[in-house]
């Protein structure tokens, strides 16, 4: 018996939940693995300053097993060894939507593109044209496109990592090449206080400019002017979006520099103000909900 194509766009909509599931593990597995292997190598950078700290006191080796006995070497160890163990986890989920997942809904993808072709040429013949078949047509070119996510999707699986690896080398470096690297890190970290604080100035004044537009919104509601209030409320909303932009923006890459940037001078300074903008954003969305949504001018009563 033939198939509709409802019932083939349900056998699609399944394939497409697959290969969705496929894309997502390699993002999220991407994610996991950039900020895993942040903290790493801080950790491997951390146990490299307390080894040349303990060489000054006297102590001598060449490799972590010498120094592996210290109470801050054991650790930042600890703490790249679950790194590595968070980021295993979600590289073998991601080599099993890869391989597994990734080739049942290629298969399926072949499987519905024969049934498709083929049903789409026998209604072709039909004396009386089917009115489903433009959409099967589309549904068709639409398997096509799933086909090449689904190849994209797939590429290399990745090898296997090993963050101890990170350790040796900030074993190995001198106190003058390790002096270097850290004034680089604290130019680096200066010039995001700079942006950091411009970023934070700018979301301070679409504050005010919120405040001050949600302010004069609500007096000319009260006046029944509709075009003045229309005006202030749009430039609310923006100013809003603008809050909402800066305050998400910084909210992420609060987590994704502050394993880095909380061991400079500036890091407690840079991480106060991200807070703070953070902290603006509920503030922002009280203001914005004072304006009604649903408020139409009074029509004035004829005497």
């Amino acid at each position: 018996m033939a198939k509709t194509y409802e019932e083939f766009l349900k056998t699609f909509n399944g394939i497409e939940l697959k290969v969705r599931g496929v894309e997502d593990a390699v993002q999220r597995t991407n994610s996991i693995r950039n900020k895993q292997v942040d903290l790493a190598l801080q950790a491997a950078k951390a146990i490299g300053v307390r080894v040349r700290a303990l060489r000054e006191d006297g102590m001598v080796g060449v490799s972590l097993g010498t120094f592996e006995g210290d109470g801050e070497i054991k650790k930042c160890v600890a703490l790249i060894k679950s790194s590595q163990a968070t980021y295993d986890s979600a590289q073998k989920a991601m080599v099993e939507a890869k391989t597994t997942t990734r080739k049942a809904a290629m298969t399926e993808l072949a499987s519905l593109k024969a049934a498709l072709t083929t049903e789409i040429a026998a209604r072709k013949k039909e004396i009386i044209k089917s009115k489903s078949l433009p959409d099967m047509e589309k549904l068709l070119a639409s398997v096509g496109a799933l086909e090449k996510r689904a190849t994209d999707a797939g590429g290399r699986v990745p090898e296997p990592e090993n963050f101890m690896t990170f350790i040796q080398p900030e074993i190995d470096k001198s106190k003058g090449v390790a002096a270097e690297e850290e004034e680089d890190e604290l130019q680096e970290q200066r010039l995001n206080e700079r942006i950091v604080a411009t970023q934070r100035s700018t979301l301070m004044a679409q504050y005010k400019i919120l405040d001050a537009s949600v302010s004069k919104a609500l007096e000319a509601m009260k006046a029944n002017k509709a075009s003045d209030m229309q005006a202030h409320e749009a430039a609310a909303t923006k100013a809003h979006a603008d809050v909402k932009r800066i305050a998400d923006e910084y909210t992420g890459l609060q987590t994704k520099w502050k394993n880095i940037y909380m061991g400079t001078k500036p890091g407690p300074k840079i991480d106060t103000m991200i807070n703070e903008m953070k902290a603006v954003y509920p503030k922002a969305n009280a203001l914005l909900i004072k304006i009604p949504k649903d408020w139409k001018p009074a029509v004035p009563v004829k005497k």
